[in-house]
C-alpha cells in the first residue's frame, strides 16, 4: 500500500479512524471474524483514542494503572486492535514518551515500523545461525511472497 493512499488529507483520515473506533466501541464495527470489542479490548482501546501521533502516545505503565490489565494482557489486546479490527495503533519504545498511539501521519507509521523491523532482522539472524545462507534466504523470500 503506498502511502498517499493511506493518507489522502489528515483530517479525512482522521474522521476516517475516528468514525471506525465509534463504531466499533458502539458494537456496530465488527472484527475479520465477525466478532465484538470485549471488554477489556473497549477499555484499551478508549483509552488509546484520543493518543493521536507517536508525541502523544500512552504509556503501557499508565495503561496498567487505569485498568489492573497486565503488561502482556494489554500487548495481546493491542494485537487484537491492530490485526483482528485493523486499527492503526502505533507503538514507540522511546524511554520517555514511549507508548502506543493513534497513526495520524507517515511519521507516525515509519515510528511505529521501526519495532516490527527490527524483530524481523533480529529473527533473520537467529535463521542464518540455525540454517544455512541459502535455506535463510528461501525462508525470508516466502516472507516477502506472502506480504505481497
Amino acid at each position: 500500500m503506498s502511502t498517499s493512499s493511506l493518507f489522502p488529507s489528515e483530517e479525512s483520515y482522521r474522521a476516517e479512524i475516528d468514525q471506525r473506533i465509534v463504531d466499533m466501541l458502539s458494537g456496530y464495527r465488527l472484527g475479520l471474524r465477525g466478532e465484538h470489542l470485549d471488554s477489556a479490548e473497549m477499555a484499551v482501546l478508549r483509552a488509546i483514542r484520543f493518543h493521536r501521533g507517536a508525541s502523544n502516545a500512552i504509556s503501557i505503565r499508565e495503561l496498567q494503572s487505569r485498568m489492573k490489565l497486565s503488561e502482556r494482557e494489554i500487548k495481546q489486546i493491542v494485537r487484537t486492535l491492530r490485526i483482528d479490527f485493523r486499527l492503526p495503533i502505533g507503538s514507540s519504545k522511546h524511554s520517555t514518551s514511549g507508548g502506543y498511539f493513534i497513526i495520524v501521519s507517515i511519521e507516525d507509521q515509519d515510528i511505529a515500523a521501526k519495532g516490527p523491523l527490527e524483530q524481523i532482522r533480529a529473527e533473520a539472524e537467529v535463521l542464518k545461525v540455525v540454517t544455512s545462507p541459502e535455506r535463510t534466504r528461501e525462508l525470508l523470500g516466502q516472507i516477502q511472497l506472502e506480504v505481497n
